[in-house]
């Protein structure tokens, strides 16, 4: 059954790669009336079973989607707009006069500092999880 519900977007992909080709037997003819998406082709009206709709609807719902495109200048700039990151280049002036070191210095230990912890806690939480999982 999930074949069933996919047929239709890989036929309707290999359409879209060869817009203008054509069927040149009966049997292709057949084949492609038989195995159309929209509307019947007759004119007779027929029940359109529940298999039909989640055809059409998966094939539209990838269809539909718009890749996003992310503009990571507008992102990092407004990111270093916010009193958070003002808070950090802050605090790495504060550590690089403390330290007596320079402000990449500074910022790069910090980072080092903040990726450390994140990594352990990352480890910590998904052994966390591990252990519920297998003790449930």
């Amino acid at each position: 059954m999930r074949k069933e519900l996919w047929s239709p977007l890989i036929q309707m992909t290999d359409m879209e790669e060869s817009p203008t080709e054509m069927p040149y037997s009966a049997s292709q003819i057949s084949n492609r009336s038989r195995t159309h998406v929209g509307p019947p082709v007759d004119s007779a009206p027929r029940a359109t079973s529940a298999v039909d709709f989640a055809k059409v609807f998966n094939t539209a719902m990838v269809k539909s989607r718009v890749p996003e495109t992310p503009d990571f200048f507008a992102e990092l700039f407004s990111l270093m707009e916010t009193p958070e990151f003002k808070a950090l280049t802050a605090a790495a002036q504060t550590l690089s006069e403390q330290e007596s070191i320079s402000p990449q210095e500074a910022s790069e230990r910090m980072i080092r500092v903040f990726r450390k912890m994140d990594q352990i806690w990352s480890s910590y939480l998904c052994q966390e999880g591990r252990e519920r999982v297998l003790n449930s």
